[in-house]
């Protein structure tokens, strides 16, 4: 493996989800919601018994608090931990295919859709619980996956660490996933029930042990509201949200449509790759596309058939490995096959006109939003027909390129994405929706 290439890649990305550093735009209120309890920890210290977003786990808090200490009270500084983690995606992506398979071409690849496709793009600028605990999910599930392919200790102790670290941000969700992956892994390689039991102990000890002072001193400082909070927070809330008046929703299509989005501009590739004939017969020649299967699989259905509010970031840990199984499918299979090429045409016509669809009906729902500010409407809307566009030349005028040399087309997006993040920060400033998120999260931020 190019250890320049890992290089080169985690700086583009670094650069993008930083951009424009200076009155850095934050577009989710829900950031709001932690933000003042970070702040008071960076004036009081109290890691332990701090005050705590719904008993979410205090990655997020701790690691903002240090930011504000060390940066200032910036936007830019309350997405720094986010942004790191999303650049350490980006190495992780690249050294897990380029291992797993062998080849540096495969984590080339997977890296470049992870640095140019919108949601790890979107998550890693938008500081909140799941994007970290997905990274450190990636971290645990690679390294889990080498330790048992080659008896590595090592791996399997940073396997361990990286989960326990995942679980104080999402405790039921990491402890969950986790344990569905070693079982899935397991089966597959080895089909042994003493080593799912064997892994799953250690798995549970991990995150138990690491979330124990925290959880003392959150038992101490707020009582038995502490704990029914956190116990709904890792239980209740997958049936339905904590807020008032919430219901079951029934909208089980939601996660698998966001997918779809969040692959954008690839999506025409993840379409043409894993809808064909031989598609079962790929998973058959090769365990390792099941390993993956087993890593983003269980996230997708599960949640989909929860009744809680469907947010996109819900399912970060689903994007790295399918970027990771598209790499590889396109690597080893796609780019190089003609009529892969000529069908990305038919396909990105599709991908566009569902598109196009969805931005109008987002246009229709948000319609006083849309009133507001038809130039930002438009800057986004062009940002992602460029997006499409810049994929299919890749796709169809240099899949060598893309093939051998990925890192090279790089330029290309990031310029797409550095002009509509630079007029998104100057919308920041002018249009009505948009100030005020940038109000309530200033607020939280300078407790006004």
């Amino acid at each position: 493996m190019s250890r320049s290439r890992i290089w080169l890649f985690s700086l583009f990305a670094f650069v993008l989800f930083s951009w424009p550093v200076v009155f850095f735009p934050l577009t989710d209120g829900d950031v709001a919601n932690w933000t003042d309890s970070a702040v008071e920890l960076s004036q009081t210290g109290y890691f332990f018994s701090g005050t705590n977003d719904q008993a979410h786990g205090p990655l997020m808090v701790w690691t903002a608090a240090v930011c504000i200490k060390l940066l200032g009270q910036t936007f830019y500084a309350l997405n720094f931990f986010n942004l790191i983690m999303g650049v350490i995606g980006a190495a992780l992506v690249y050294f897990f295919s380029s291992k797993i398979w062998n080849d540096d071409r495969v984590g080339q690849l997977s890296a470049f859709f992870y640095v140019t496709s919108i949601a790890p793009v979107y998550l890693s600028r938008t500081p909140m619980y799941d994007w970290p605990a997905a990274v450190l999910y990636t971290a645990f599930c690679g390294f889990y996956y080498l330790a048992c392919r080659d008896k590595n200790k090592t791996y399997f102790a940073l396997a361990l660490g990286a989960i326990a670290v995942a679980s104080l941000s999402r405790f039921s969700i990491a402890l969950g996933l986790a344990g569905f992956f070693i079982i899935g892994t397991q089966w597959v390689m080895n089909r042994s029930i003493k080593n799912i039991i064997r892994d799953g102990f250690l798995l549970t000890l991990s995150i138990i042990a690491i979330n124990a002072p925290w959880f003392l001193g959150q038992m101490h400082a707020d009582g038995n509201h502490f704990l029914h909070t956190f116990l709904y927070d890792n239980t209740g809330r997958f049936v339905k949200s904590t807020r008032p008046h919430a219901h079951f929703n029934a909208d089980f299509y939601g996660f698998p449509l966001y997918v779809l989005v969040g692959m954008l501009p690839f999506t025409f590739c993840l379409i043409g790759s894993f809808f064909k004939k031989n598609i079962i017969e790929r998973f058959k020649q090769d365990k390792r596309y099941i390993i993956l299967l087993c890593a983003f699989l269980p996230c997708l259905v599960l949640f989909s058939i929860s009744g809680h509010t469907k947010l996109a970031r819900y399912i970060s840990y689903v994007f790295p490995f399918m970027m990771m199984l598209l790499a590889a499918f396109m690597v080893h299979f796609d780019l190089s096959d003609p009529t892969y090429r000529r069908k990305a045409g038919t396909l990105i016509k599709w991908t566009a006109g569902l598109l196009s669809l969805l931005l109008v009906q987002q246009a229709v729902y948000f319609f006083d939003e849309t009133k507001q500010s038809m130039s930002f409407v438009v800057a986004t809307v062009v940002m992602l027909l460029s997006l499409l566009g810049a994929a299919f030349y890749c796709v169809t005028k240099k899949a060598d390129t893309m093939i051998n040399a990925s890192y090279k087309l790089l330029p290309i997006f990031g310029g797409i994405y550095g002009l509509y993040f630079t007029f998104l920060t100057y919308e920041m400033y002018h249009v009505p929706f948009l100030i005020e998120v940038r109000l309530m999260i200033e607020a939280a931020l300078l407790g006004k």
